[in-house]
This record gives structure tokens, sequence and C-alpha cells, in this order.
């Protein structure tokens, strides 16, 4: 079976052996209607934003809207980690494996949300110490790579190499969306913002942003597919 035809028939492919397929359709599923409620939002929320802010809308909404805003502002996470634990069963991975991974991500996910609301201010040092350990991060994920790429065969190169790209187009993500937050455009300090931010750079900054994460997520599922079609040669 080719690559194409596995995607169409994700648990037909021939000589493997799927976990349980009614959770992980179930589940994944569930993550597709959040990634459906992320996109929508501007259908039926942002214009109720633009008119009251989220504080005044929050006060006023129903149970219902209530709900429907505390799931969109978490759809995304929410979605990963229910598209990933029904990957992680139709994979056969083992329980305790998927619920140790998806209990670290609940705790990623909302824990930070969390403690900045009860710190209420901005803590530099701890935004800091992020930056420094995304770049001790990357040296590292650099380093192995080309490691492991020294060991590959020449023909499995490439799955590494569009990841290694992937990667480092996140890097730089990461870096715009400190100089949205902090200087140069000041984000997270309005007042500051407003008396030496620059919108026009804050717009750039913007795209420049989208196009990182964009790409790299073309090129990390790209070197998925690579992958794939590896294994599948194999069978």
């Amino acid at each position: 079976m080719s690559a194409q035809q596995a995607l169409k028939q994700p648990f037909k492919t021939p000589g493997v052996r799927y976990g349980n397929r009614t959770a992980a359709i179930t589940l994944g599923v569930l993550g597709i209607a959040l990634l459906f409620l992320a996109v929508s939002a501007t259908w039926w929320l942002e214009s109720d934003l633009e008119l009251l802010g989220i504080s005044a809308y929050m006060e006023q909404a129903s149970t219902i809207q209530l709900w429907g805003v505390n799931l969109f502002m978490f759809s995304v996470p929410l979605a990963a980690i229910l598209i990933a634990t029904a990957g992680g069963l139709a994979a056969r991975a083992r329980g305790g494996r998927i619920a140790l991974f998806a209990a670290v991500a609940l705790l990623a996910v909302f824990a930070p949300i969390f403690v900045g609301g009860f710190l209420g201010v901005v803590v530099p040092w701890i935004f800091g110490t992020g930056g420094v350990l995304i770049e001790l991060f990357l040296v590292g994920t650099i380093w192995f790579w080309v490691r492991e790429r020294a060991l590959t065969a020449e023909d499995q190169r490439l799955t590494l190499d569009l990841r290694m790209a992937g990667y480092g187009l996140f890097a730089s993500a990461a870096w715009f969306v400190c100089g949205m937050l902090a200087m140069s455009i000041f984000g997270l300090d309005p007042v500051k913002q407003a008396a030496v931010g620059n919108p026009n750079l804050a717009i750039s900054m913007a795209y420049g942003l989208l196009s990182y994460l964009a790409i790299g997520w073309g090129l990390v599922f790209a070197s998925q597919y690579s992958s794939a079609r590896a294994a599948e040669n194999k069978i």
C-alpha cells in the first residue's frame, strides 16, 4: 500500500496491527471538533470581544457561552492531546505511557495559566530562564541530529533534514514571540507599547511568526510522511 492509500485508509495497512480503533476514532473526532471550534471563533465570538472585551463578555455570558469561550481558549492544546492520545491508542502504545503523557500535557497546558493568573505580573527572570532553556535545547537538538544523521543511511537522511528544518523554524517563531511580548513590541506592557511600540513592526513580526509556524509544521509533516513511506517499504 502506498503512503497516499495509507492516509486515506489509516487502519488498513497490510502487515500492520493497530490498537483500539473505536477509542482512537472517537478521541480523534473530538480533537478535530475542537480544531474546528478554534478556526470558527471569528464567526461567533470575534465581534462580541471587539465590542465588549473578554472581561465584560465573560461577566454577561450564559453558561453555554462560558463553556464555549473556555473551550475555544484551550481548543488547540486540548485537540493536540486528544489526537495524540488517539494516535497512541491506534499505535498500540502502553496504556500507562499514554496516561502519563496525557497527564503531563494537561499539566503543561493549564499550570502556567493558573500560575500566571496567581502572580498577576511579569517576572522577567522566569521568561529569561525559559528563553535560555529554548536556546540550550535547540543546540542540544542540533548536536544529536548531527550524530544521528552521520549514522543514518543516505536514503533516509531526508527525513531527519526535514524535521530539523522544522525545528529551526520553531526556534525562530519562539524568538518572534519574545519580540512581540517583550522588546521591541512590548505586548505585555500596554503603557510602554502605546508610548514606544511600532505597529508596522508588530504586523511584520506577526506575518513572520505565522510563516515560521506554518512552514515549520509543513516540514515536520513532510518528515513524518517520508518516514512513513520508508517504513511501508520495509513491510
